[in-house]
């Protein structure tokens, strides 16, 4: 996505992970993740609102189907928004924490 520099104080830079969850007995936990893509620019608008974000996922990169409406949703720790199954198992995460 091209960007201004002021636009750029607007959006918050994310890697897209695909994440390989487990579940501990206790709940889910990132066994391993791998980088799908780096530098992707997003509005907070977007990367905050499971609506938007998910739309964004089907229709911008690609890495959701039509099938994954209503199956999904998104859960922000504070460095990652995790884009989970809804028995809390995530799938892709967008990092924006203090490790990118």
């Amino acid at each position: 996505m091209k960007h201004t520099k002021e636009q750029e104080t607007e959006l918050l830079k994310t890697t897209l992970l695909s994440v390989d969850s487990m579940n501990d007995g206790f709940g889910w936990s990132w066994n391993s993740w791998d980088t799908i893509e780096e530098g992707i620019w997003l509005h907070p608008d977007t990367l905050f609102d499971a609506r938007k974000l998910l739309k964004y996922c089907r229709d911008t990169l690609g890495i959701l189907t039509n099938e994954s409406k209503g199956k999904l949703q998104i859960d922000d720790d504070q460095y990652n928004v995790n884009i989970n199954l809804r028995t809390g198992q995530t799938l892709f995460a967008f990092c924006y924490g203090e490790h990118i």
